[in-house]
């Protein structure tokens, strides 16, 4: 089963990218996207990301070792007015003291992952919405649940979700074990089979 999440972005400065970012690295990850990605002109597929867990950057951080890894999810962004139609089914769901913020998006971001994803899937999936909703001043909304958050509500949502599927797989690991990662070689081989293709 995938499990979807939905930022409704409110500001995407020029820098967004930077600031996003940014973001991740307050949340204990150095974070560098795939180079080919501009949020400002991306088109949909796989959003890949070389992630590193800063030392004592949050509670999980020794799972993930030292090393570069790559990390990554679906995104979609459709611009203003493109969800036109479905932001009015979005606001008829929404609470009423949030209407006015999610009125005022100019982006939906969709993220999503499948069935069987890893947990460095699952943690830049819902840091990428949550710090985004942050930086966008906007607001991340979980279908799932129908639930909406705000950006710092988002971030604190997005750390017990992580930590929370580190600690499952923590049980599973031998003392002083790594959780299984996609380490970091070089940007063409962690985008050869990703969409849209990446080209040198």
């Amino acid at each position: 089963m995938s499990i979807d999440l939905d930022v409704y972005a409110v500001r995407c400065p020029k820098d967004l990218r930077v600031r996003w970012e940014q973001a991740f690295a307050d949340c204990g990850m150095i974070c560098e996207f795939r180079p080919d990605f501009d949020p400002h002109s991306w088109t949909g597929g796989d959003l890949v990301a070389k992630l590193q867990a800063s030392p004592k950057g949050f509670p999980e951080a020794p799972l993930y070792g030292d090393q570069p890894f790559i990390a990554g999810c679906g995104m979609d962004i459709a611009p203003s007015p493109e969800f036109k139609e479905e932001l009015e089914d979005v606001l008829a769901r929404c609470p009423r003291a949030l209407q006015g913020k999610l009125k005022k998006a100019k982006s939906h971001f969709f993220f999503t992952t499948s069935m069987g994803r890893a947990p460095e899937a699952w943690r830049f999936q819902v840091f990428a919405a949550a710090t985004l909703a942050k930086v966008s001043d906007g607001l991340l909304y979980d279908p799932q649940s129908a639930v909406f958050h705000t950006g710092t509500d988002a971030v604190k949502l997005a750390a017990d979700e992580a930590a929370s599927m580190d600690m499952e797989c923590a049980r599973r690991l031998k003392t002083g074990k790594y959780l299984n990662l996609r380490r970091f070689r070089s940007w063409a081989t962690a985008l050869k089979n990703t969409i849209p293709e990446y080209a040198e």
